[in-house]
Formats: structure tokens, sequence, C-alpha cells
């Protein structure tokens, strides 16, 4: 079953998404530029996050939910999280992590 995470509408905050490579050749994303898409689910990109840091494997993505946020208040909702990052000439896109926007 896929990973997912929820958050209450309104709110503002990091949500980890950790990379495993299978191949062991990266082992720090610090330096890959990463960046993550928050997407709904009739498959529209709501935002381009450039607001990550990545210490290691674990990328932190900050997902704003709240009226302030980049596309206004979310709608009460299952959205698709995906993190993609720059290795090389290689651009992995991995996910998703399914966010579930609640009520508070």
């Amino acid at each position: 079953m896929p990973q997912s995470i929820t958050l209450t509408k309104g709110t503002k905050e990091i949500v980890p998404f950790d990379v495993v490579d299978q191949t062991g050749n990266v082992t720090d994303l610090s330096s890959k530029s990463p960046k993550y898409y928050f997407i709904d689910a009739a498959g529209t990109n709501i935002y381009n996050g450039t607001s990550t840091t990545a210490v290691l494997m674990r990328v932190s993505c900050l997902l704003d939910c709240s009226a302030a946020g980049p596309n206004g208040l979310l709608a009460e909702g299952r959205y698709r999280l995906f993190v993609s990052f720059t290795n090389g000439t290689e651009t992995p896109k991995l996910g998703p992590v399914y966010v579930d926007i609640v009520e508070s």
C-alpha cells in the first residue's frame, strides 16, 4: 500500500520524503536540486515546489495548504506528492506519496 499522510486544511507543514537508491550510487540529495510536484485527483499540477531541503536521502517538502498558499486554500481531498532531482543526465520523478487534506 502506498504511503499516505494527512494534513489539516489551512496549515503549512513540512512533509518528509525518503528516497532509496537501489544502485547505491547516490547517498546524499542535498546537492541534487530536489523539487516536488503536488497533483490533485484529476491530474492537475497544483504547484511545483522549490521549497525543499535535503539531508542525505530525505527530502523535506514544504506544503502550504493555507489561504496564503500559492493556490489559495486547497480543497479537502486526496493529492499526490512526487519528488524529482537531478543526478547527472538523469531526472527521476519518484512517488507518489498520497496526501489527504482534511477539515480541522
